[in-house]
């Protein structure tokens, strides 16, 4: 009987002693290192670098604007200007002087379009190159002793209806209007002198290059 009740204080002790002892050699860090593992991995998966992600400012962006083009109305041009565009839309062969494009309807409009009768037309300019154009100014009377020589010297009753109806606005000392150099009387061109009534007259004649455009128009919707 008292062996089977030592035995029992002996197990009972050890059992107290299991839960009063010390933790075991390295039990304390394995128990430990959970947390340390668990906070490290949480701050890495929170962490910001410290250089914020750089953002690209898009208000300086540039933006590419499209030229409109601009629509002339017909019935805001001149009288003149009106009767080119009639003809351009006519199909008729339009030739005009660069110093002659004052107004609205000049070669700056290429590309642009004019609204005639109701139906939009695009314009289109085209330099044609140069004009000659003769000016004869006013004819005056010079002595005889100055013309060197009969060369260069057309009797009155030897000119033509043309010459003459020029000459005679030169005497009077009219405005001349500027005559191409295909349309100028020739005997006009190639004589200096006139002898008209016993006297001689000297013609002053000036000769100017102009630039002259072409103009064409298409059908873009009526």
């Amino acid at each position: 009987m008292s062996l089977r009740v030592g035995s029992v204080c002996l197990a009972v002790l050890l059992v107290l002693a299991g839960c009063s002892g010390s933790s075991p050699p390295g039990a304390e860090s394995a128990a430990t290192a959970d947390p340390t593992t668990r906070t490290a991995v949480t701050a890495e998966s929170t962490a910001t670098p410290d250089t914020p992600t750089a953002t690209r400012d898009l208000s300086a962006a540039s933006t590419t604007t499209l030229p409109t083009r601009a629509t002339l109305s017909a019935a805001d041009l001149s009288a003149s200007e009106r009767d080119l565009l009639r003809r351009a839309v006519e199909n008729e062969s339009v030739r005009v002087m660069r110093s002659n494009l004052t107004g609205e309807l000049t070669p700056d409009t290429d590309g642009w379009y004019a609204r005639y009768r109701g139906t939009l037309y695009e314009l289109s300019w085209e330099r044609g190159g140069f004009y000659g154009e003769y000016h004869l100014g006013n004819a005056t009377v010079v002595n005889a002793s100055s013309v060197e020589s009969s060369d260069g010297v057309v009797a009155y009753e030897n000119l033509t209806a043309d010459a003459r109806d020029l000459f005679e606005a030169a005497r009077a000392k009219a405005e001349i209007e500027g005559y191409g150099v295909k349309a100028f009387p020739d005997q006009l061109r190639s004589n200096r002198y006139v002898t008209y009534e016993g006297d001689y007259y000297e013609l002053r004649l000036a000769v100017a290059d102009y630039i002259f455009y072409r103009l064409s128009v298409e059908e873009v919707e009526s």
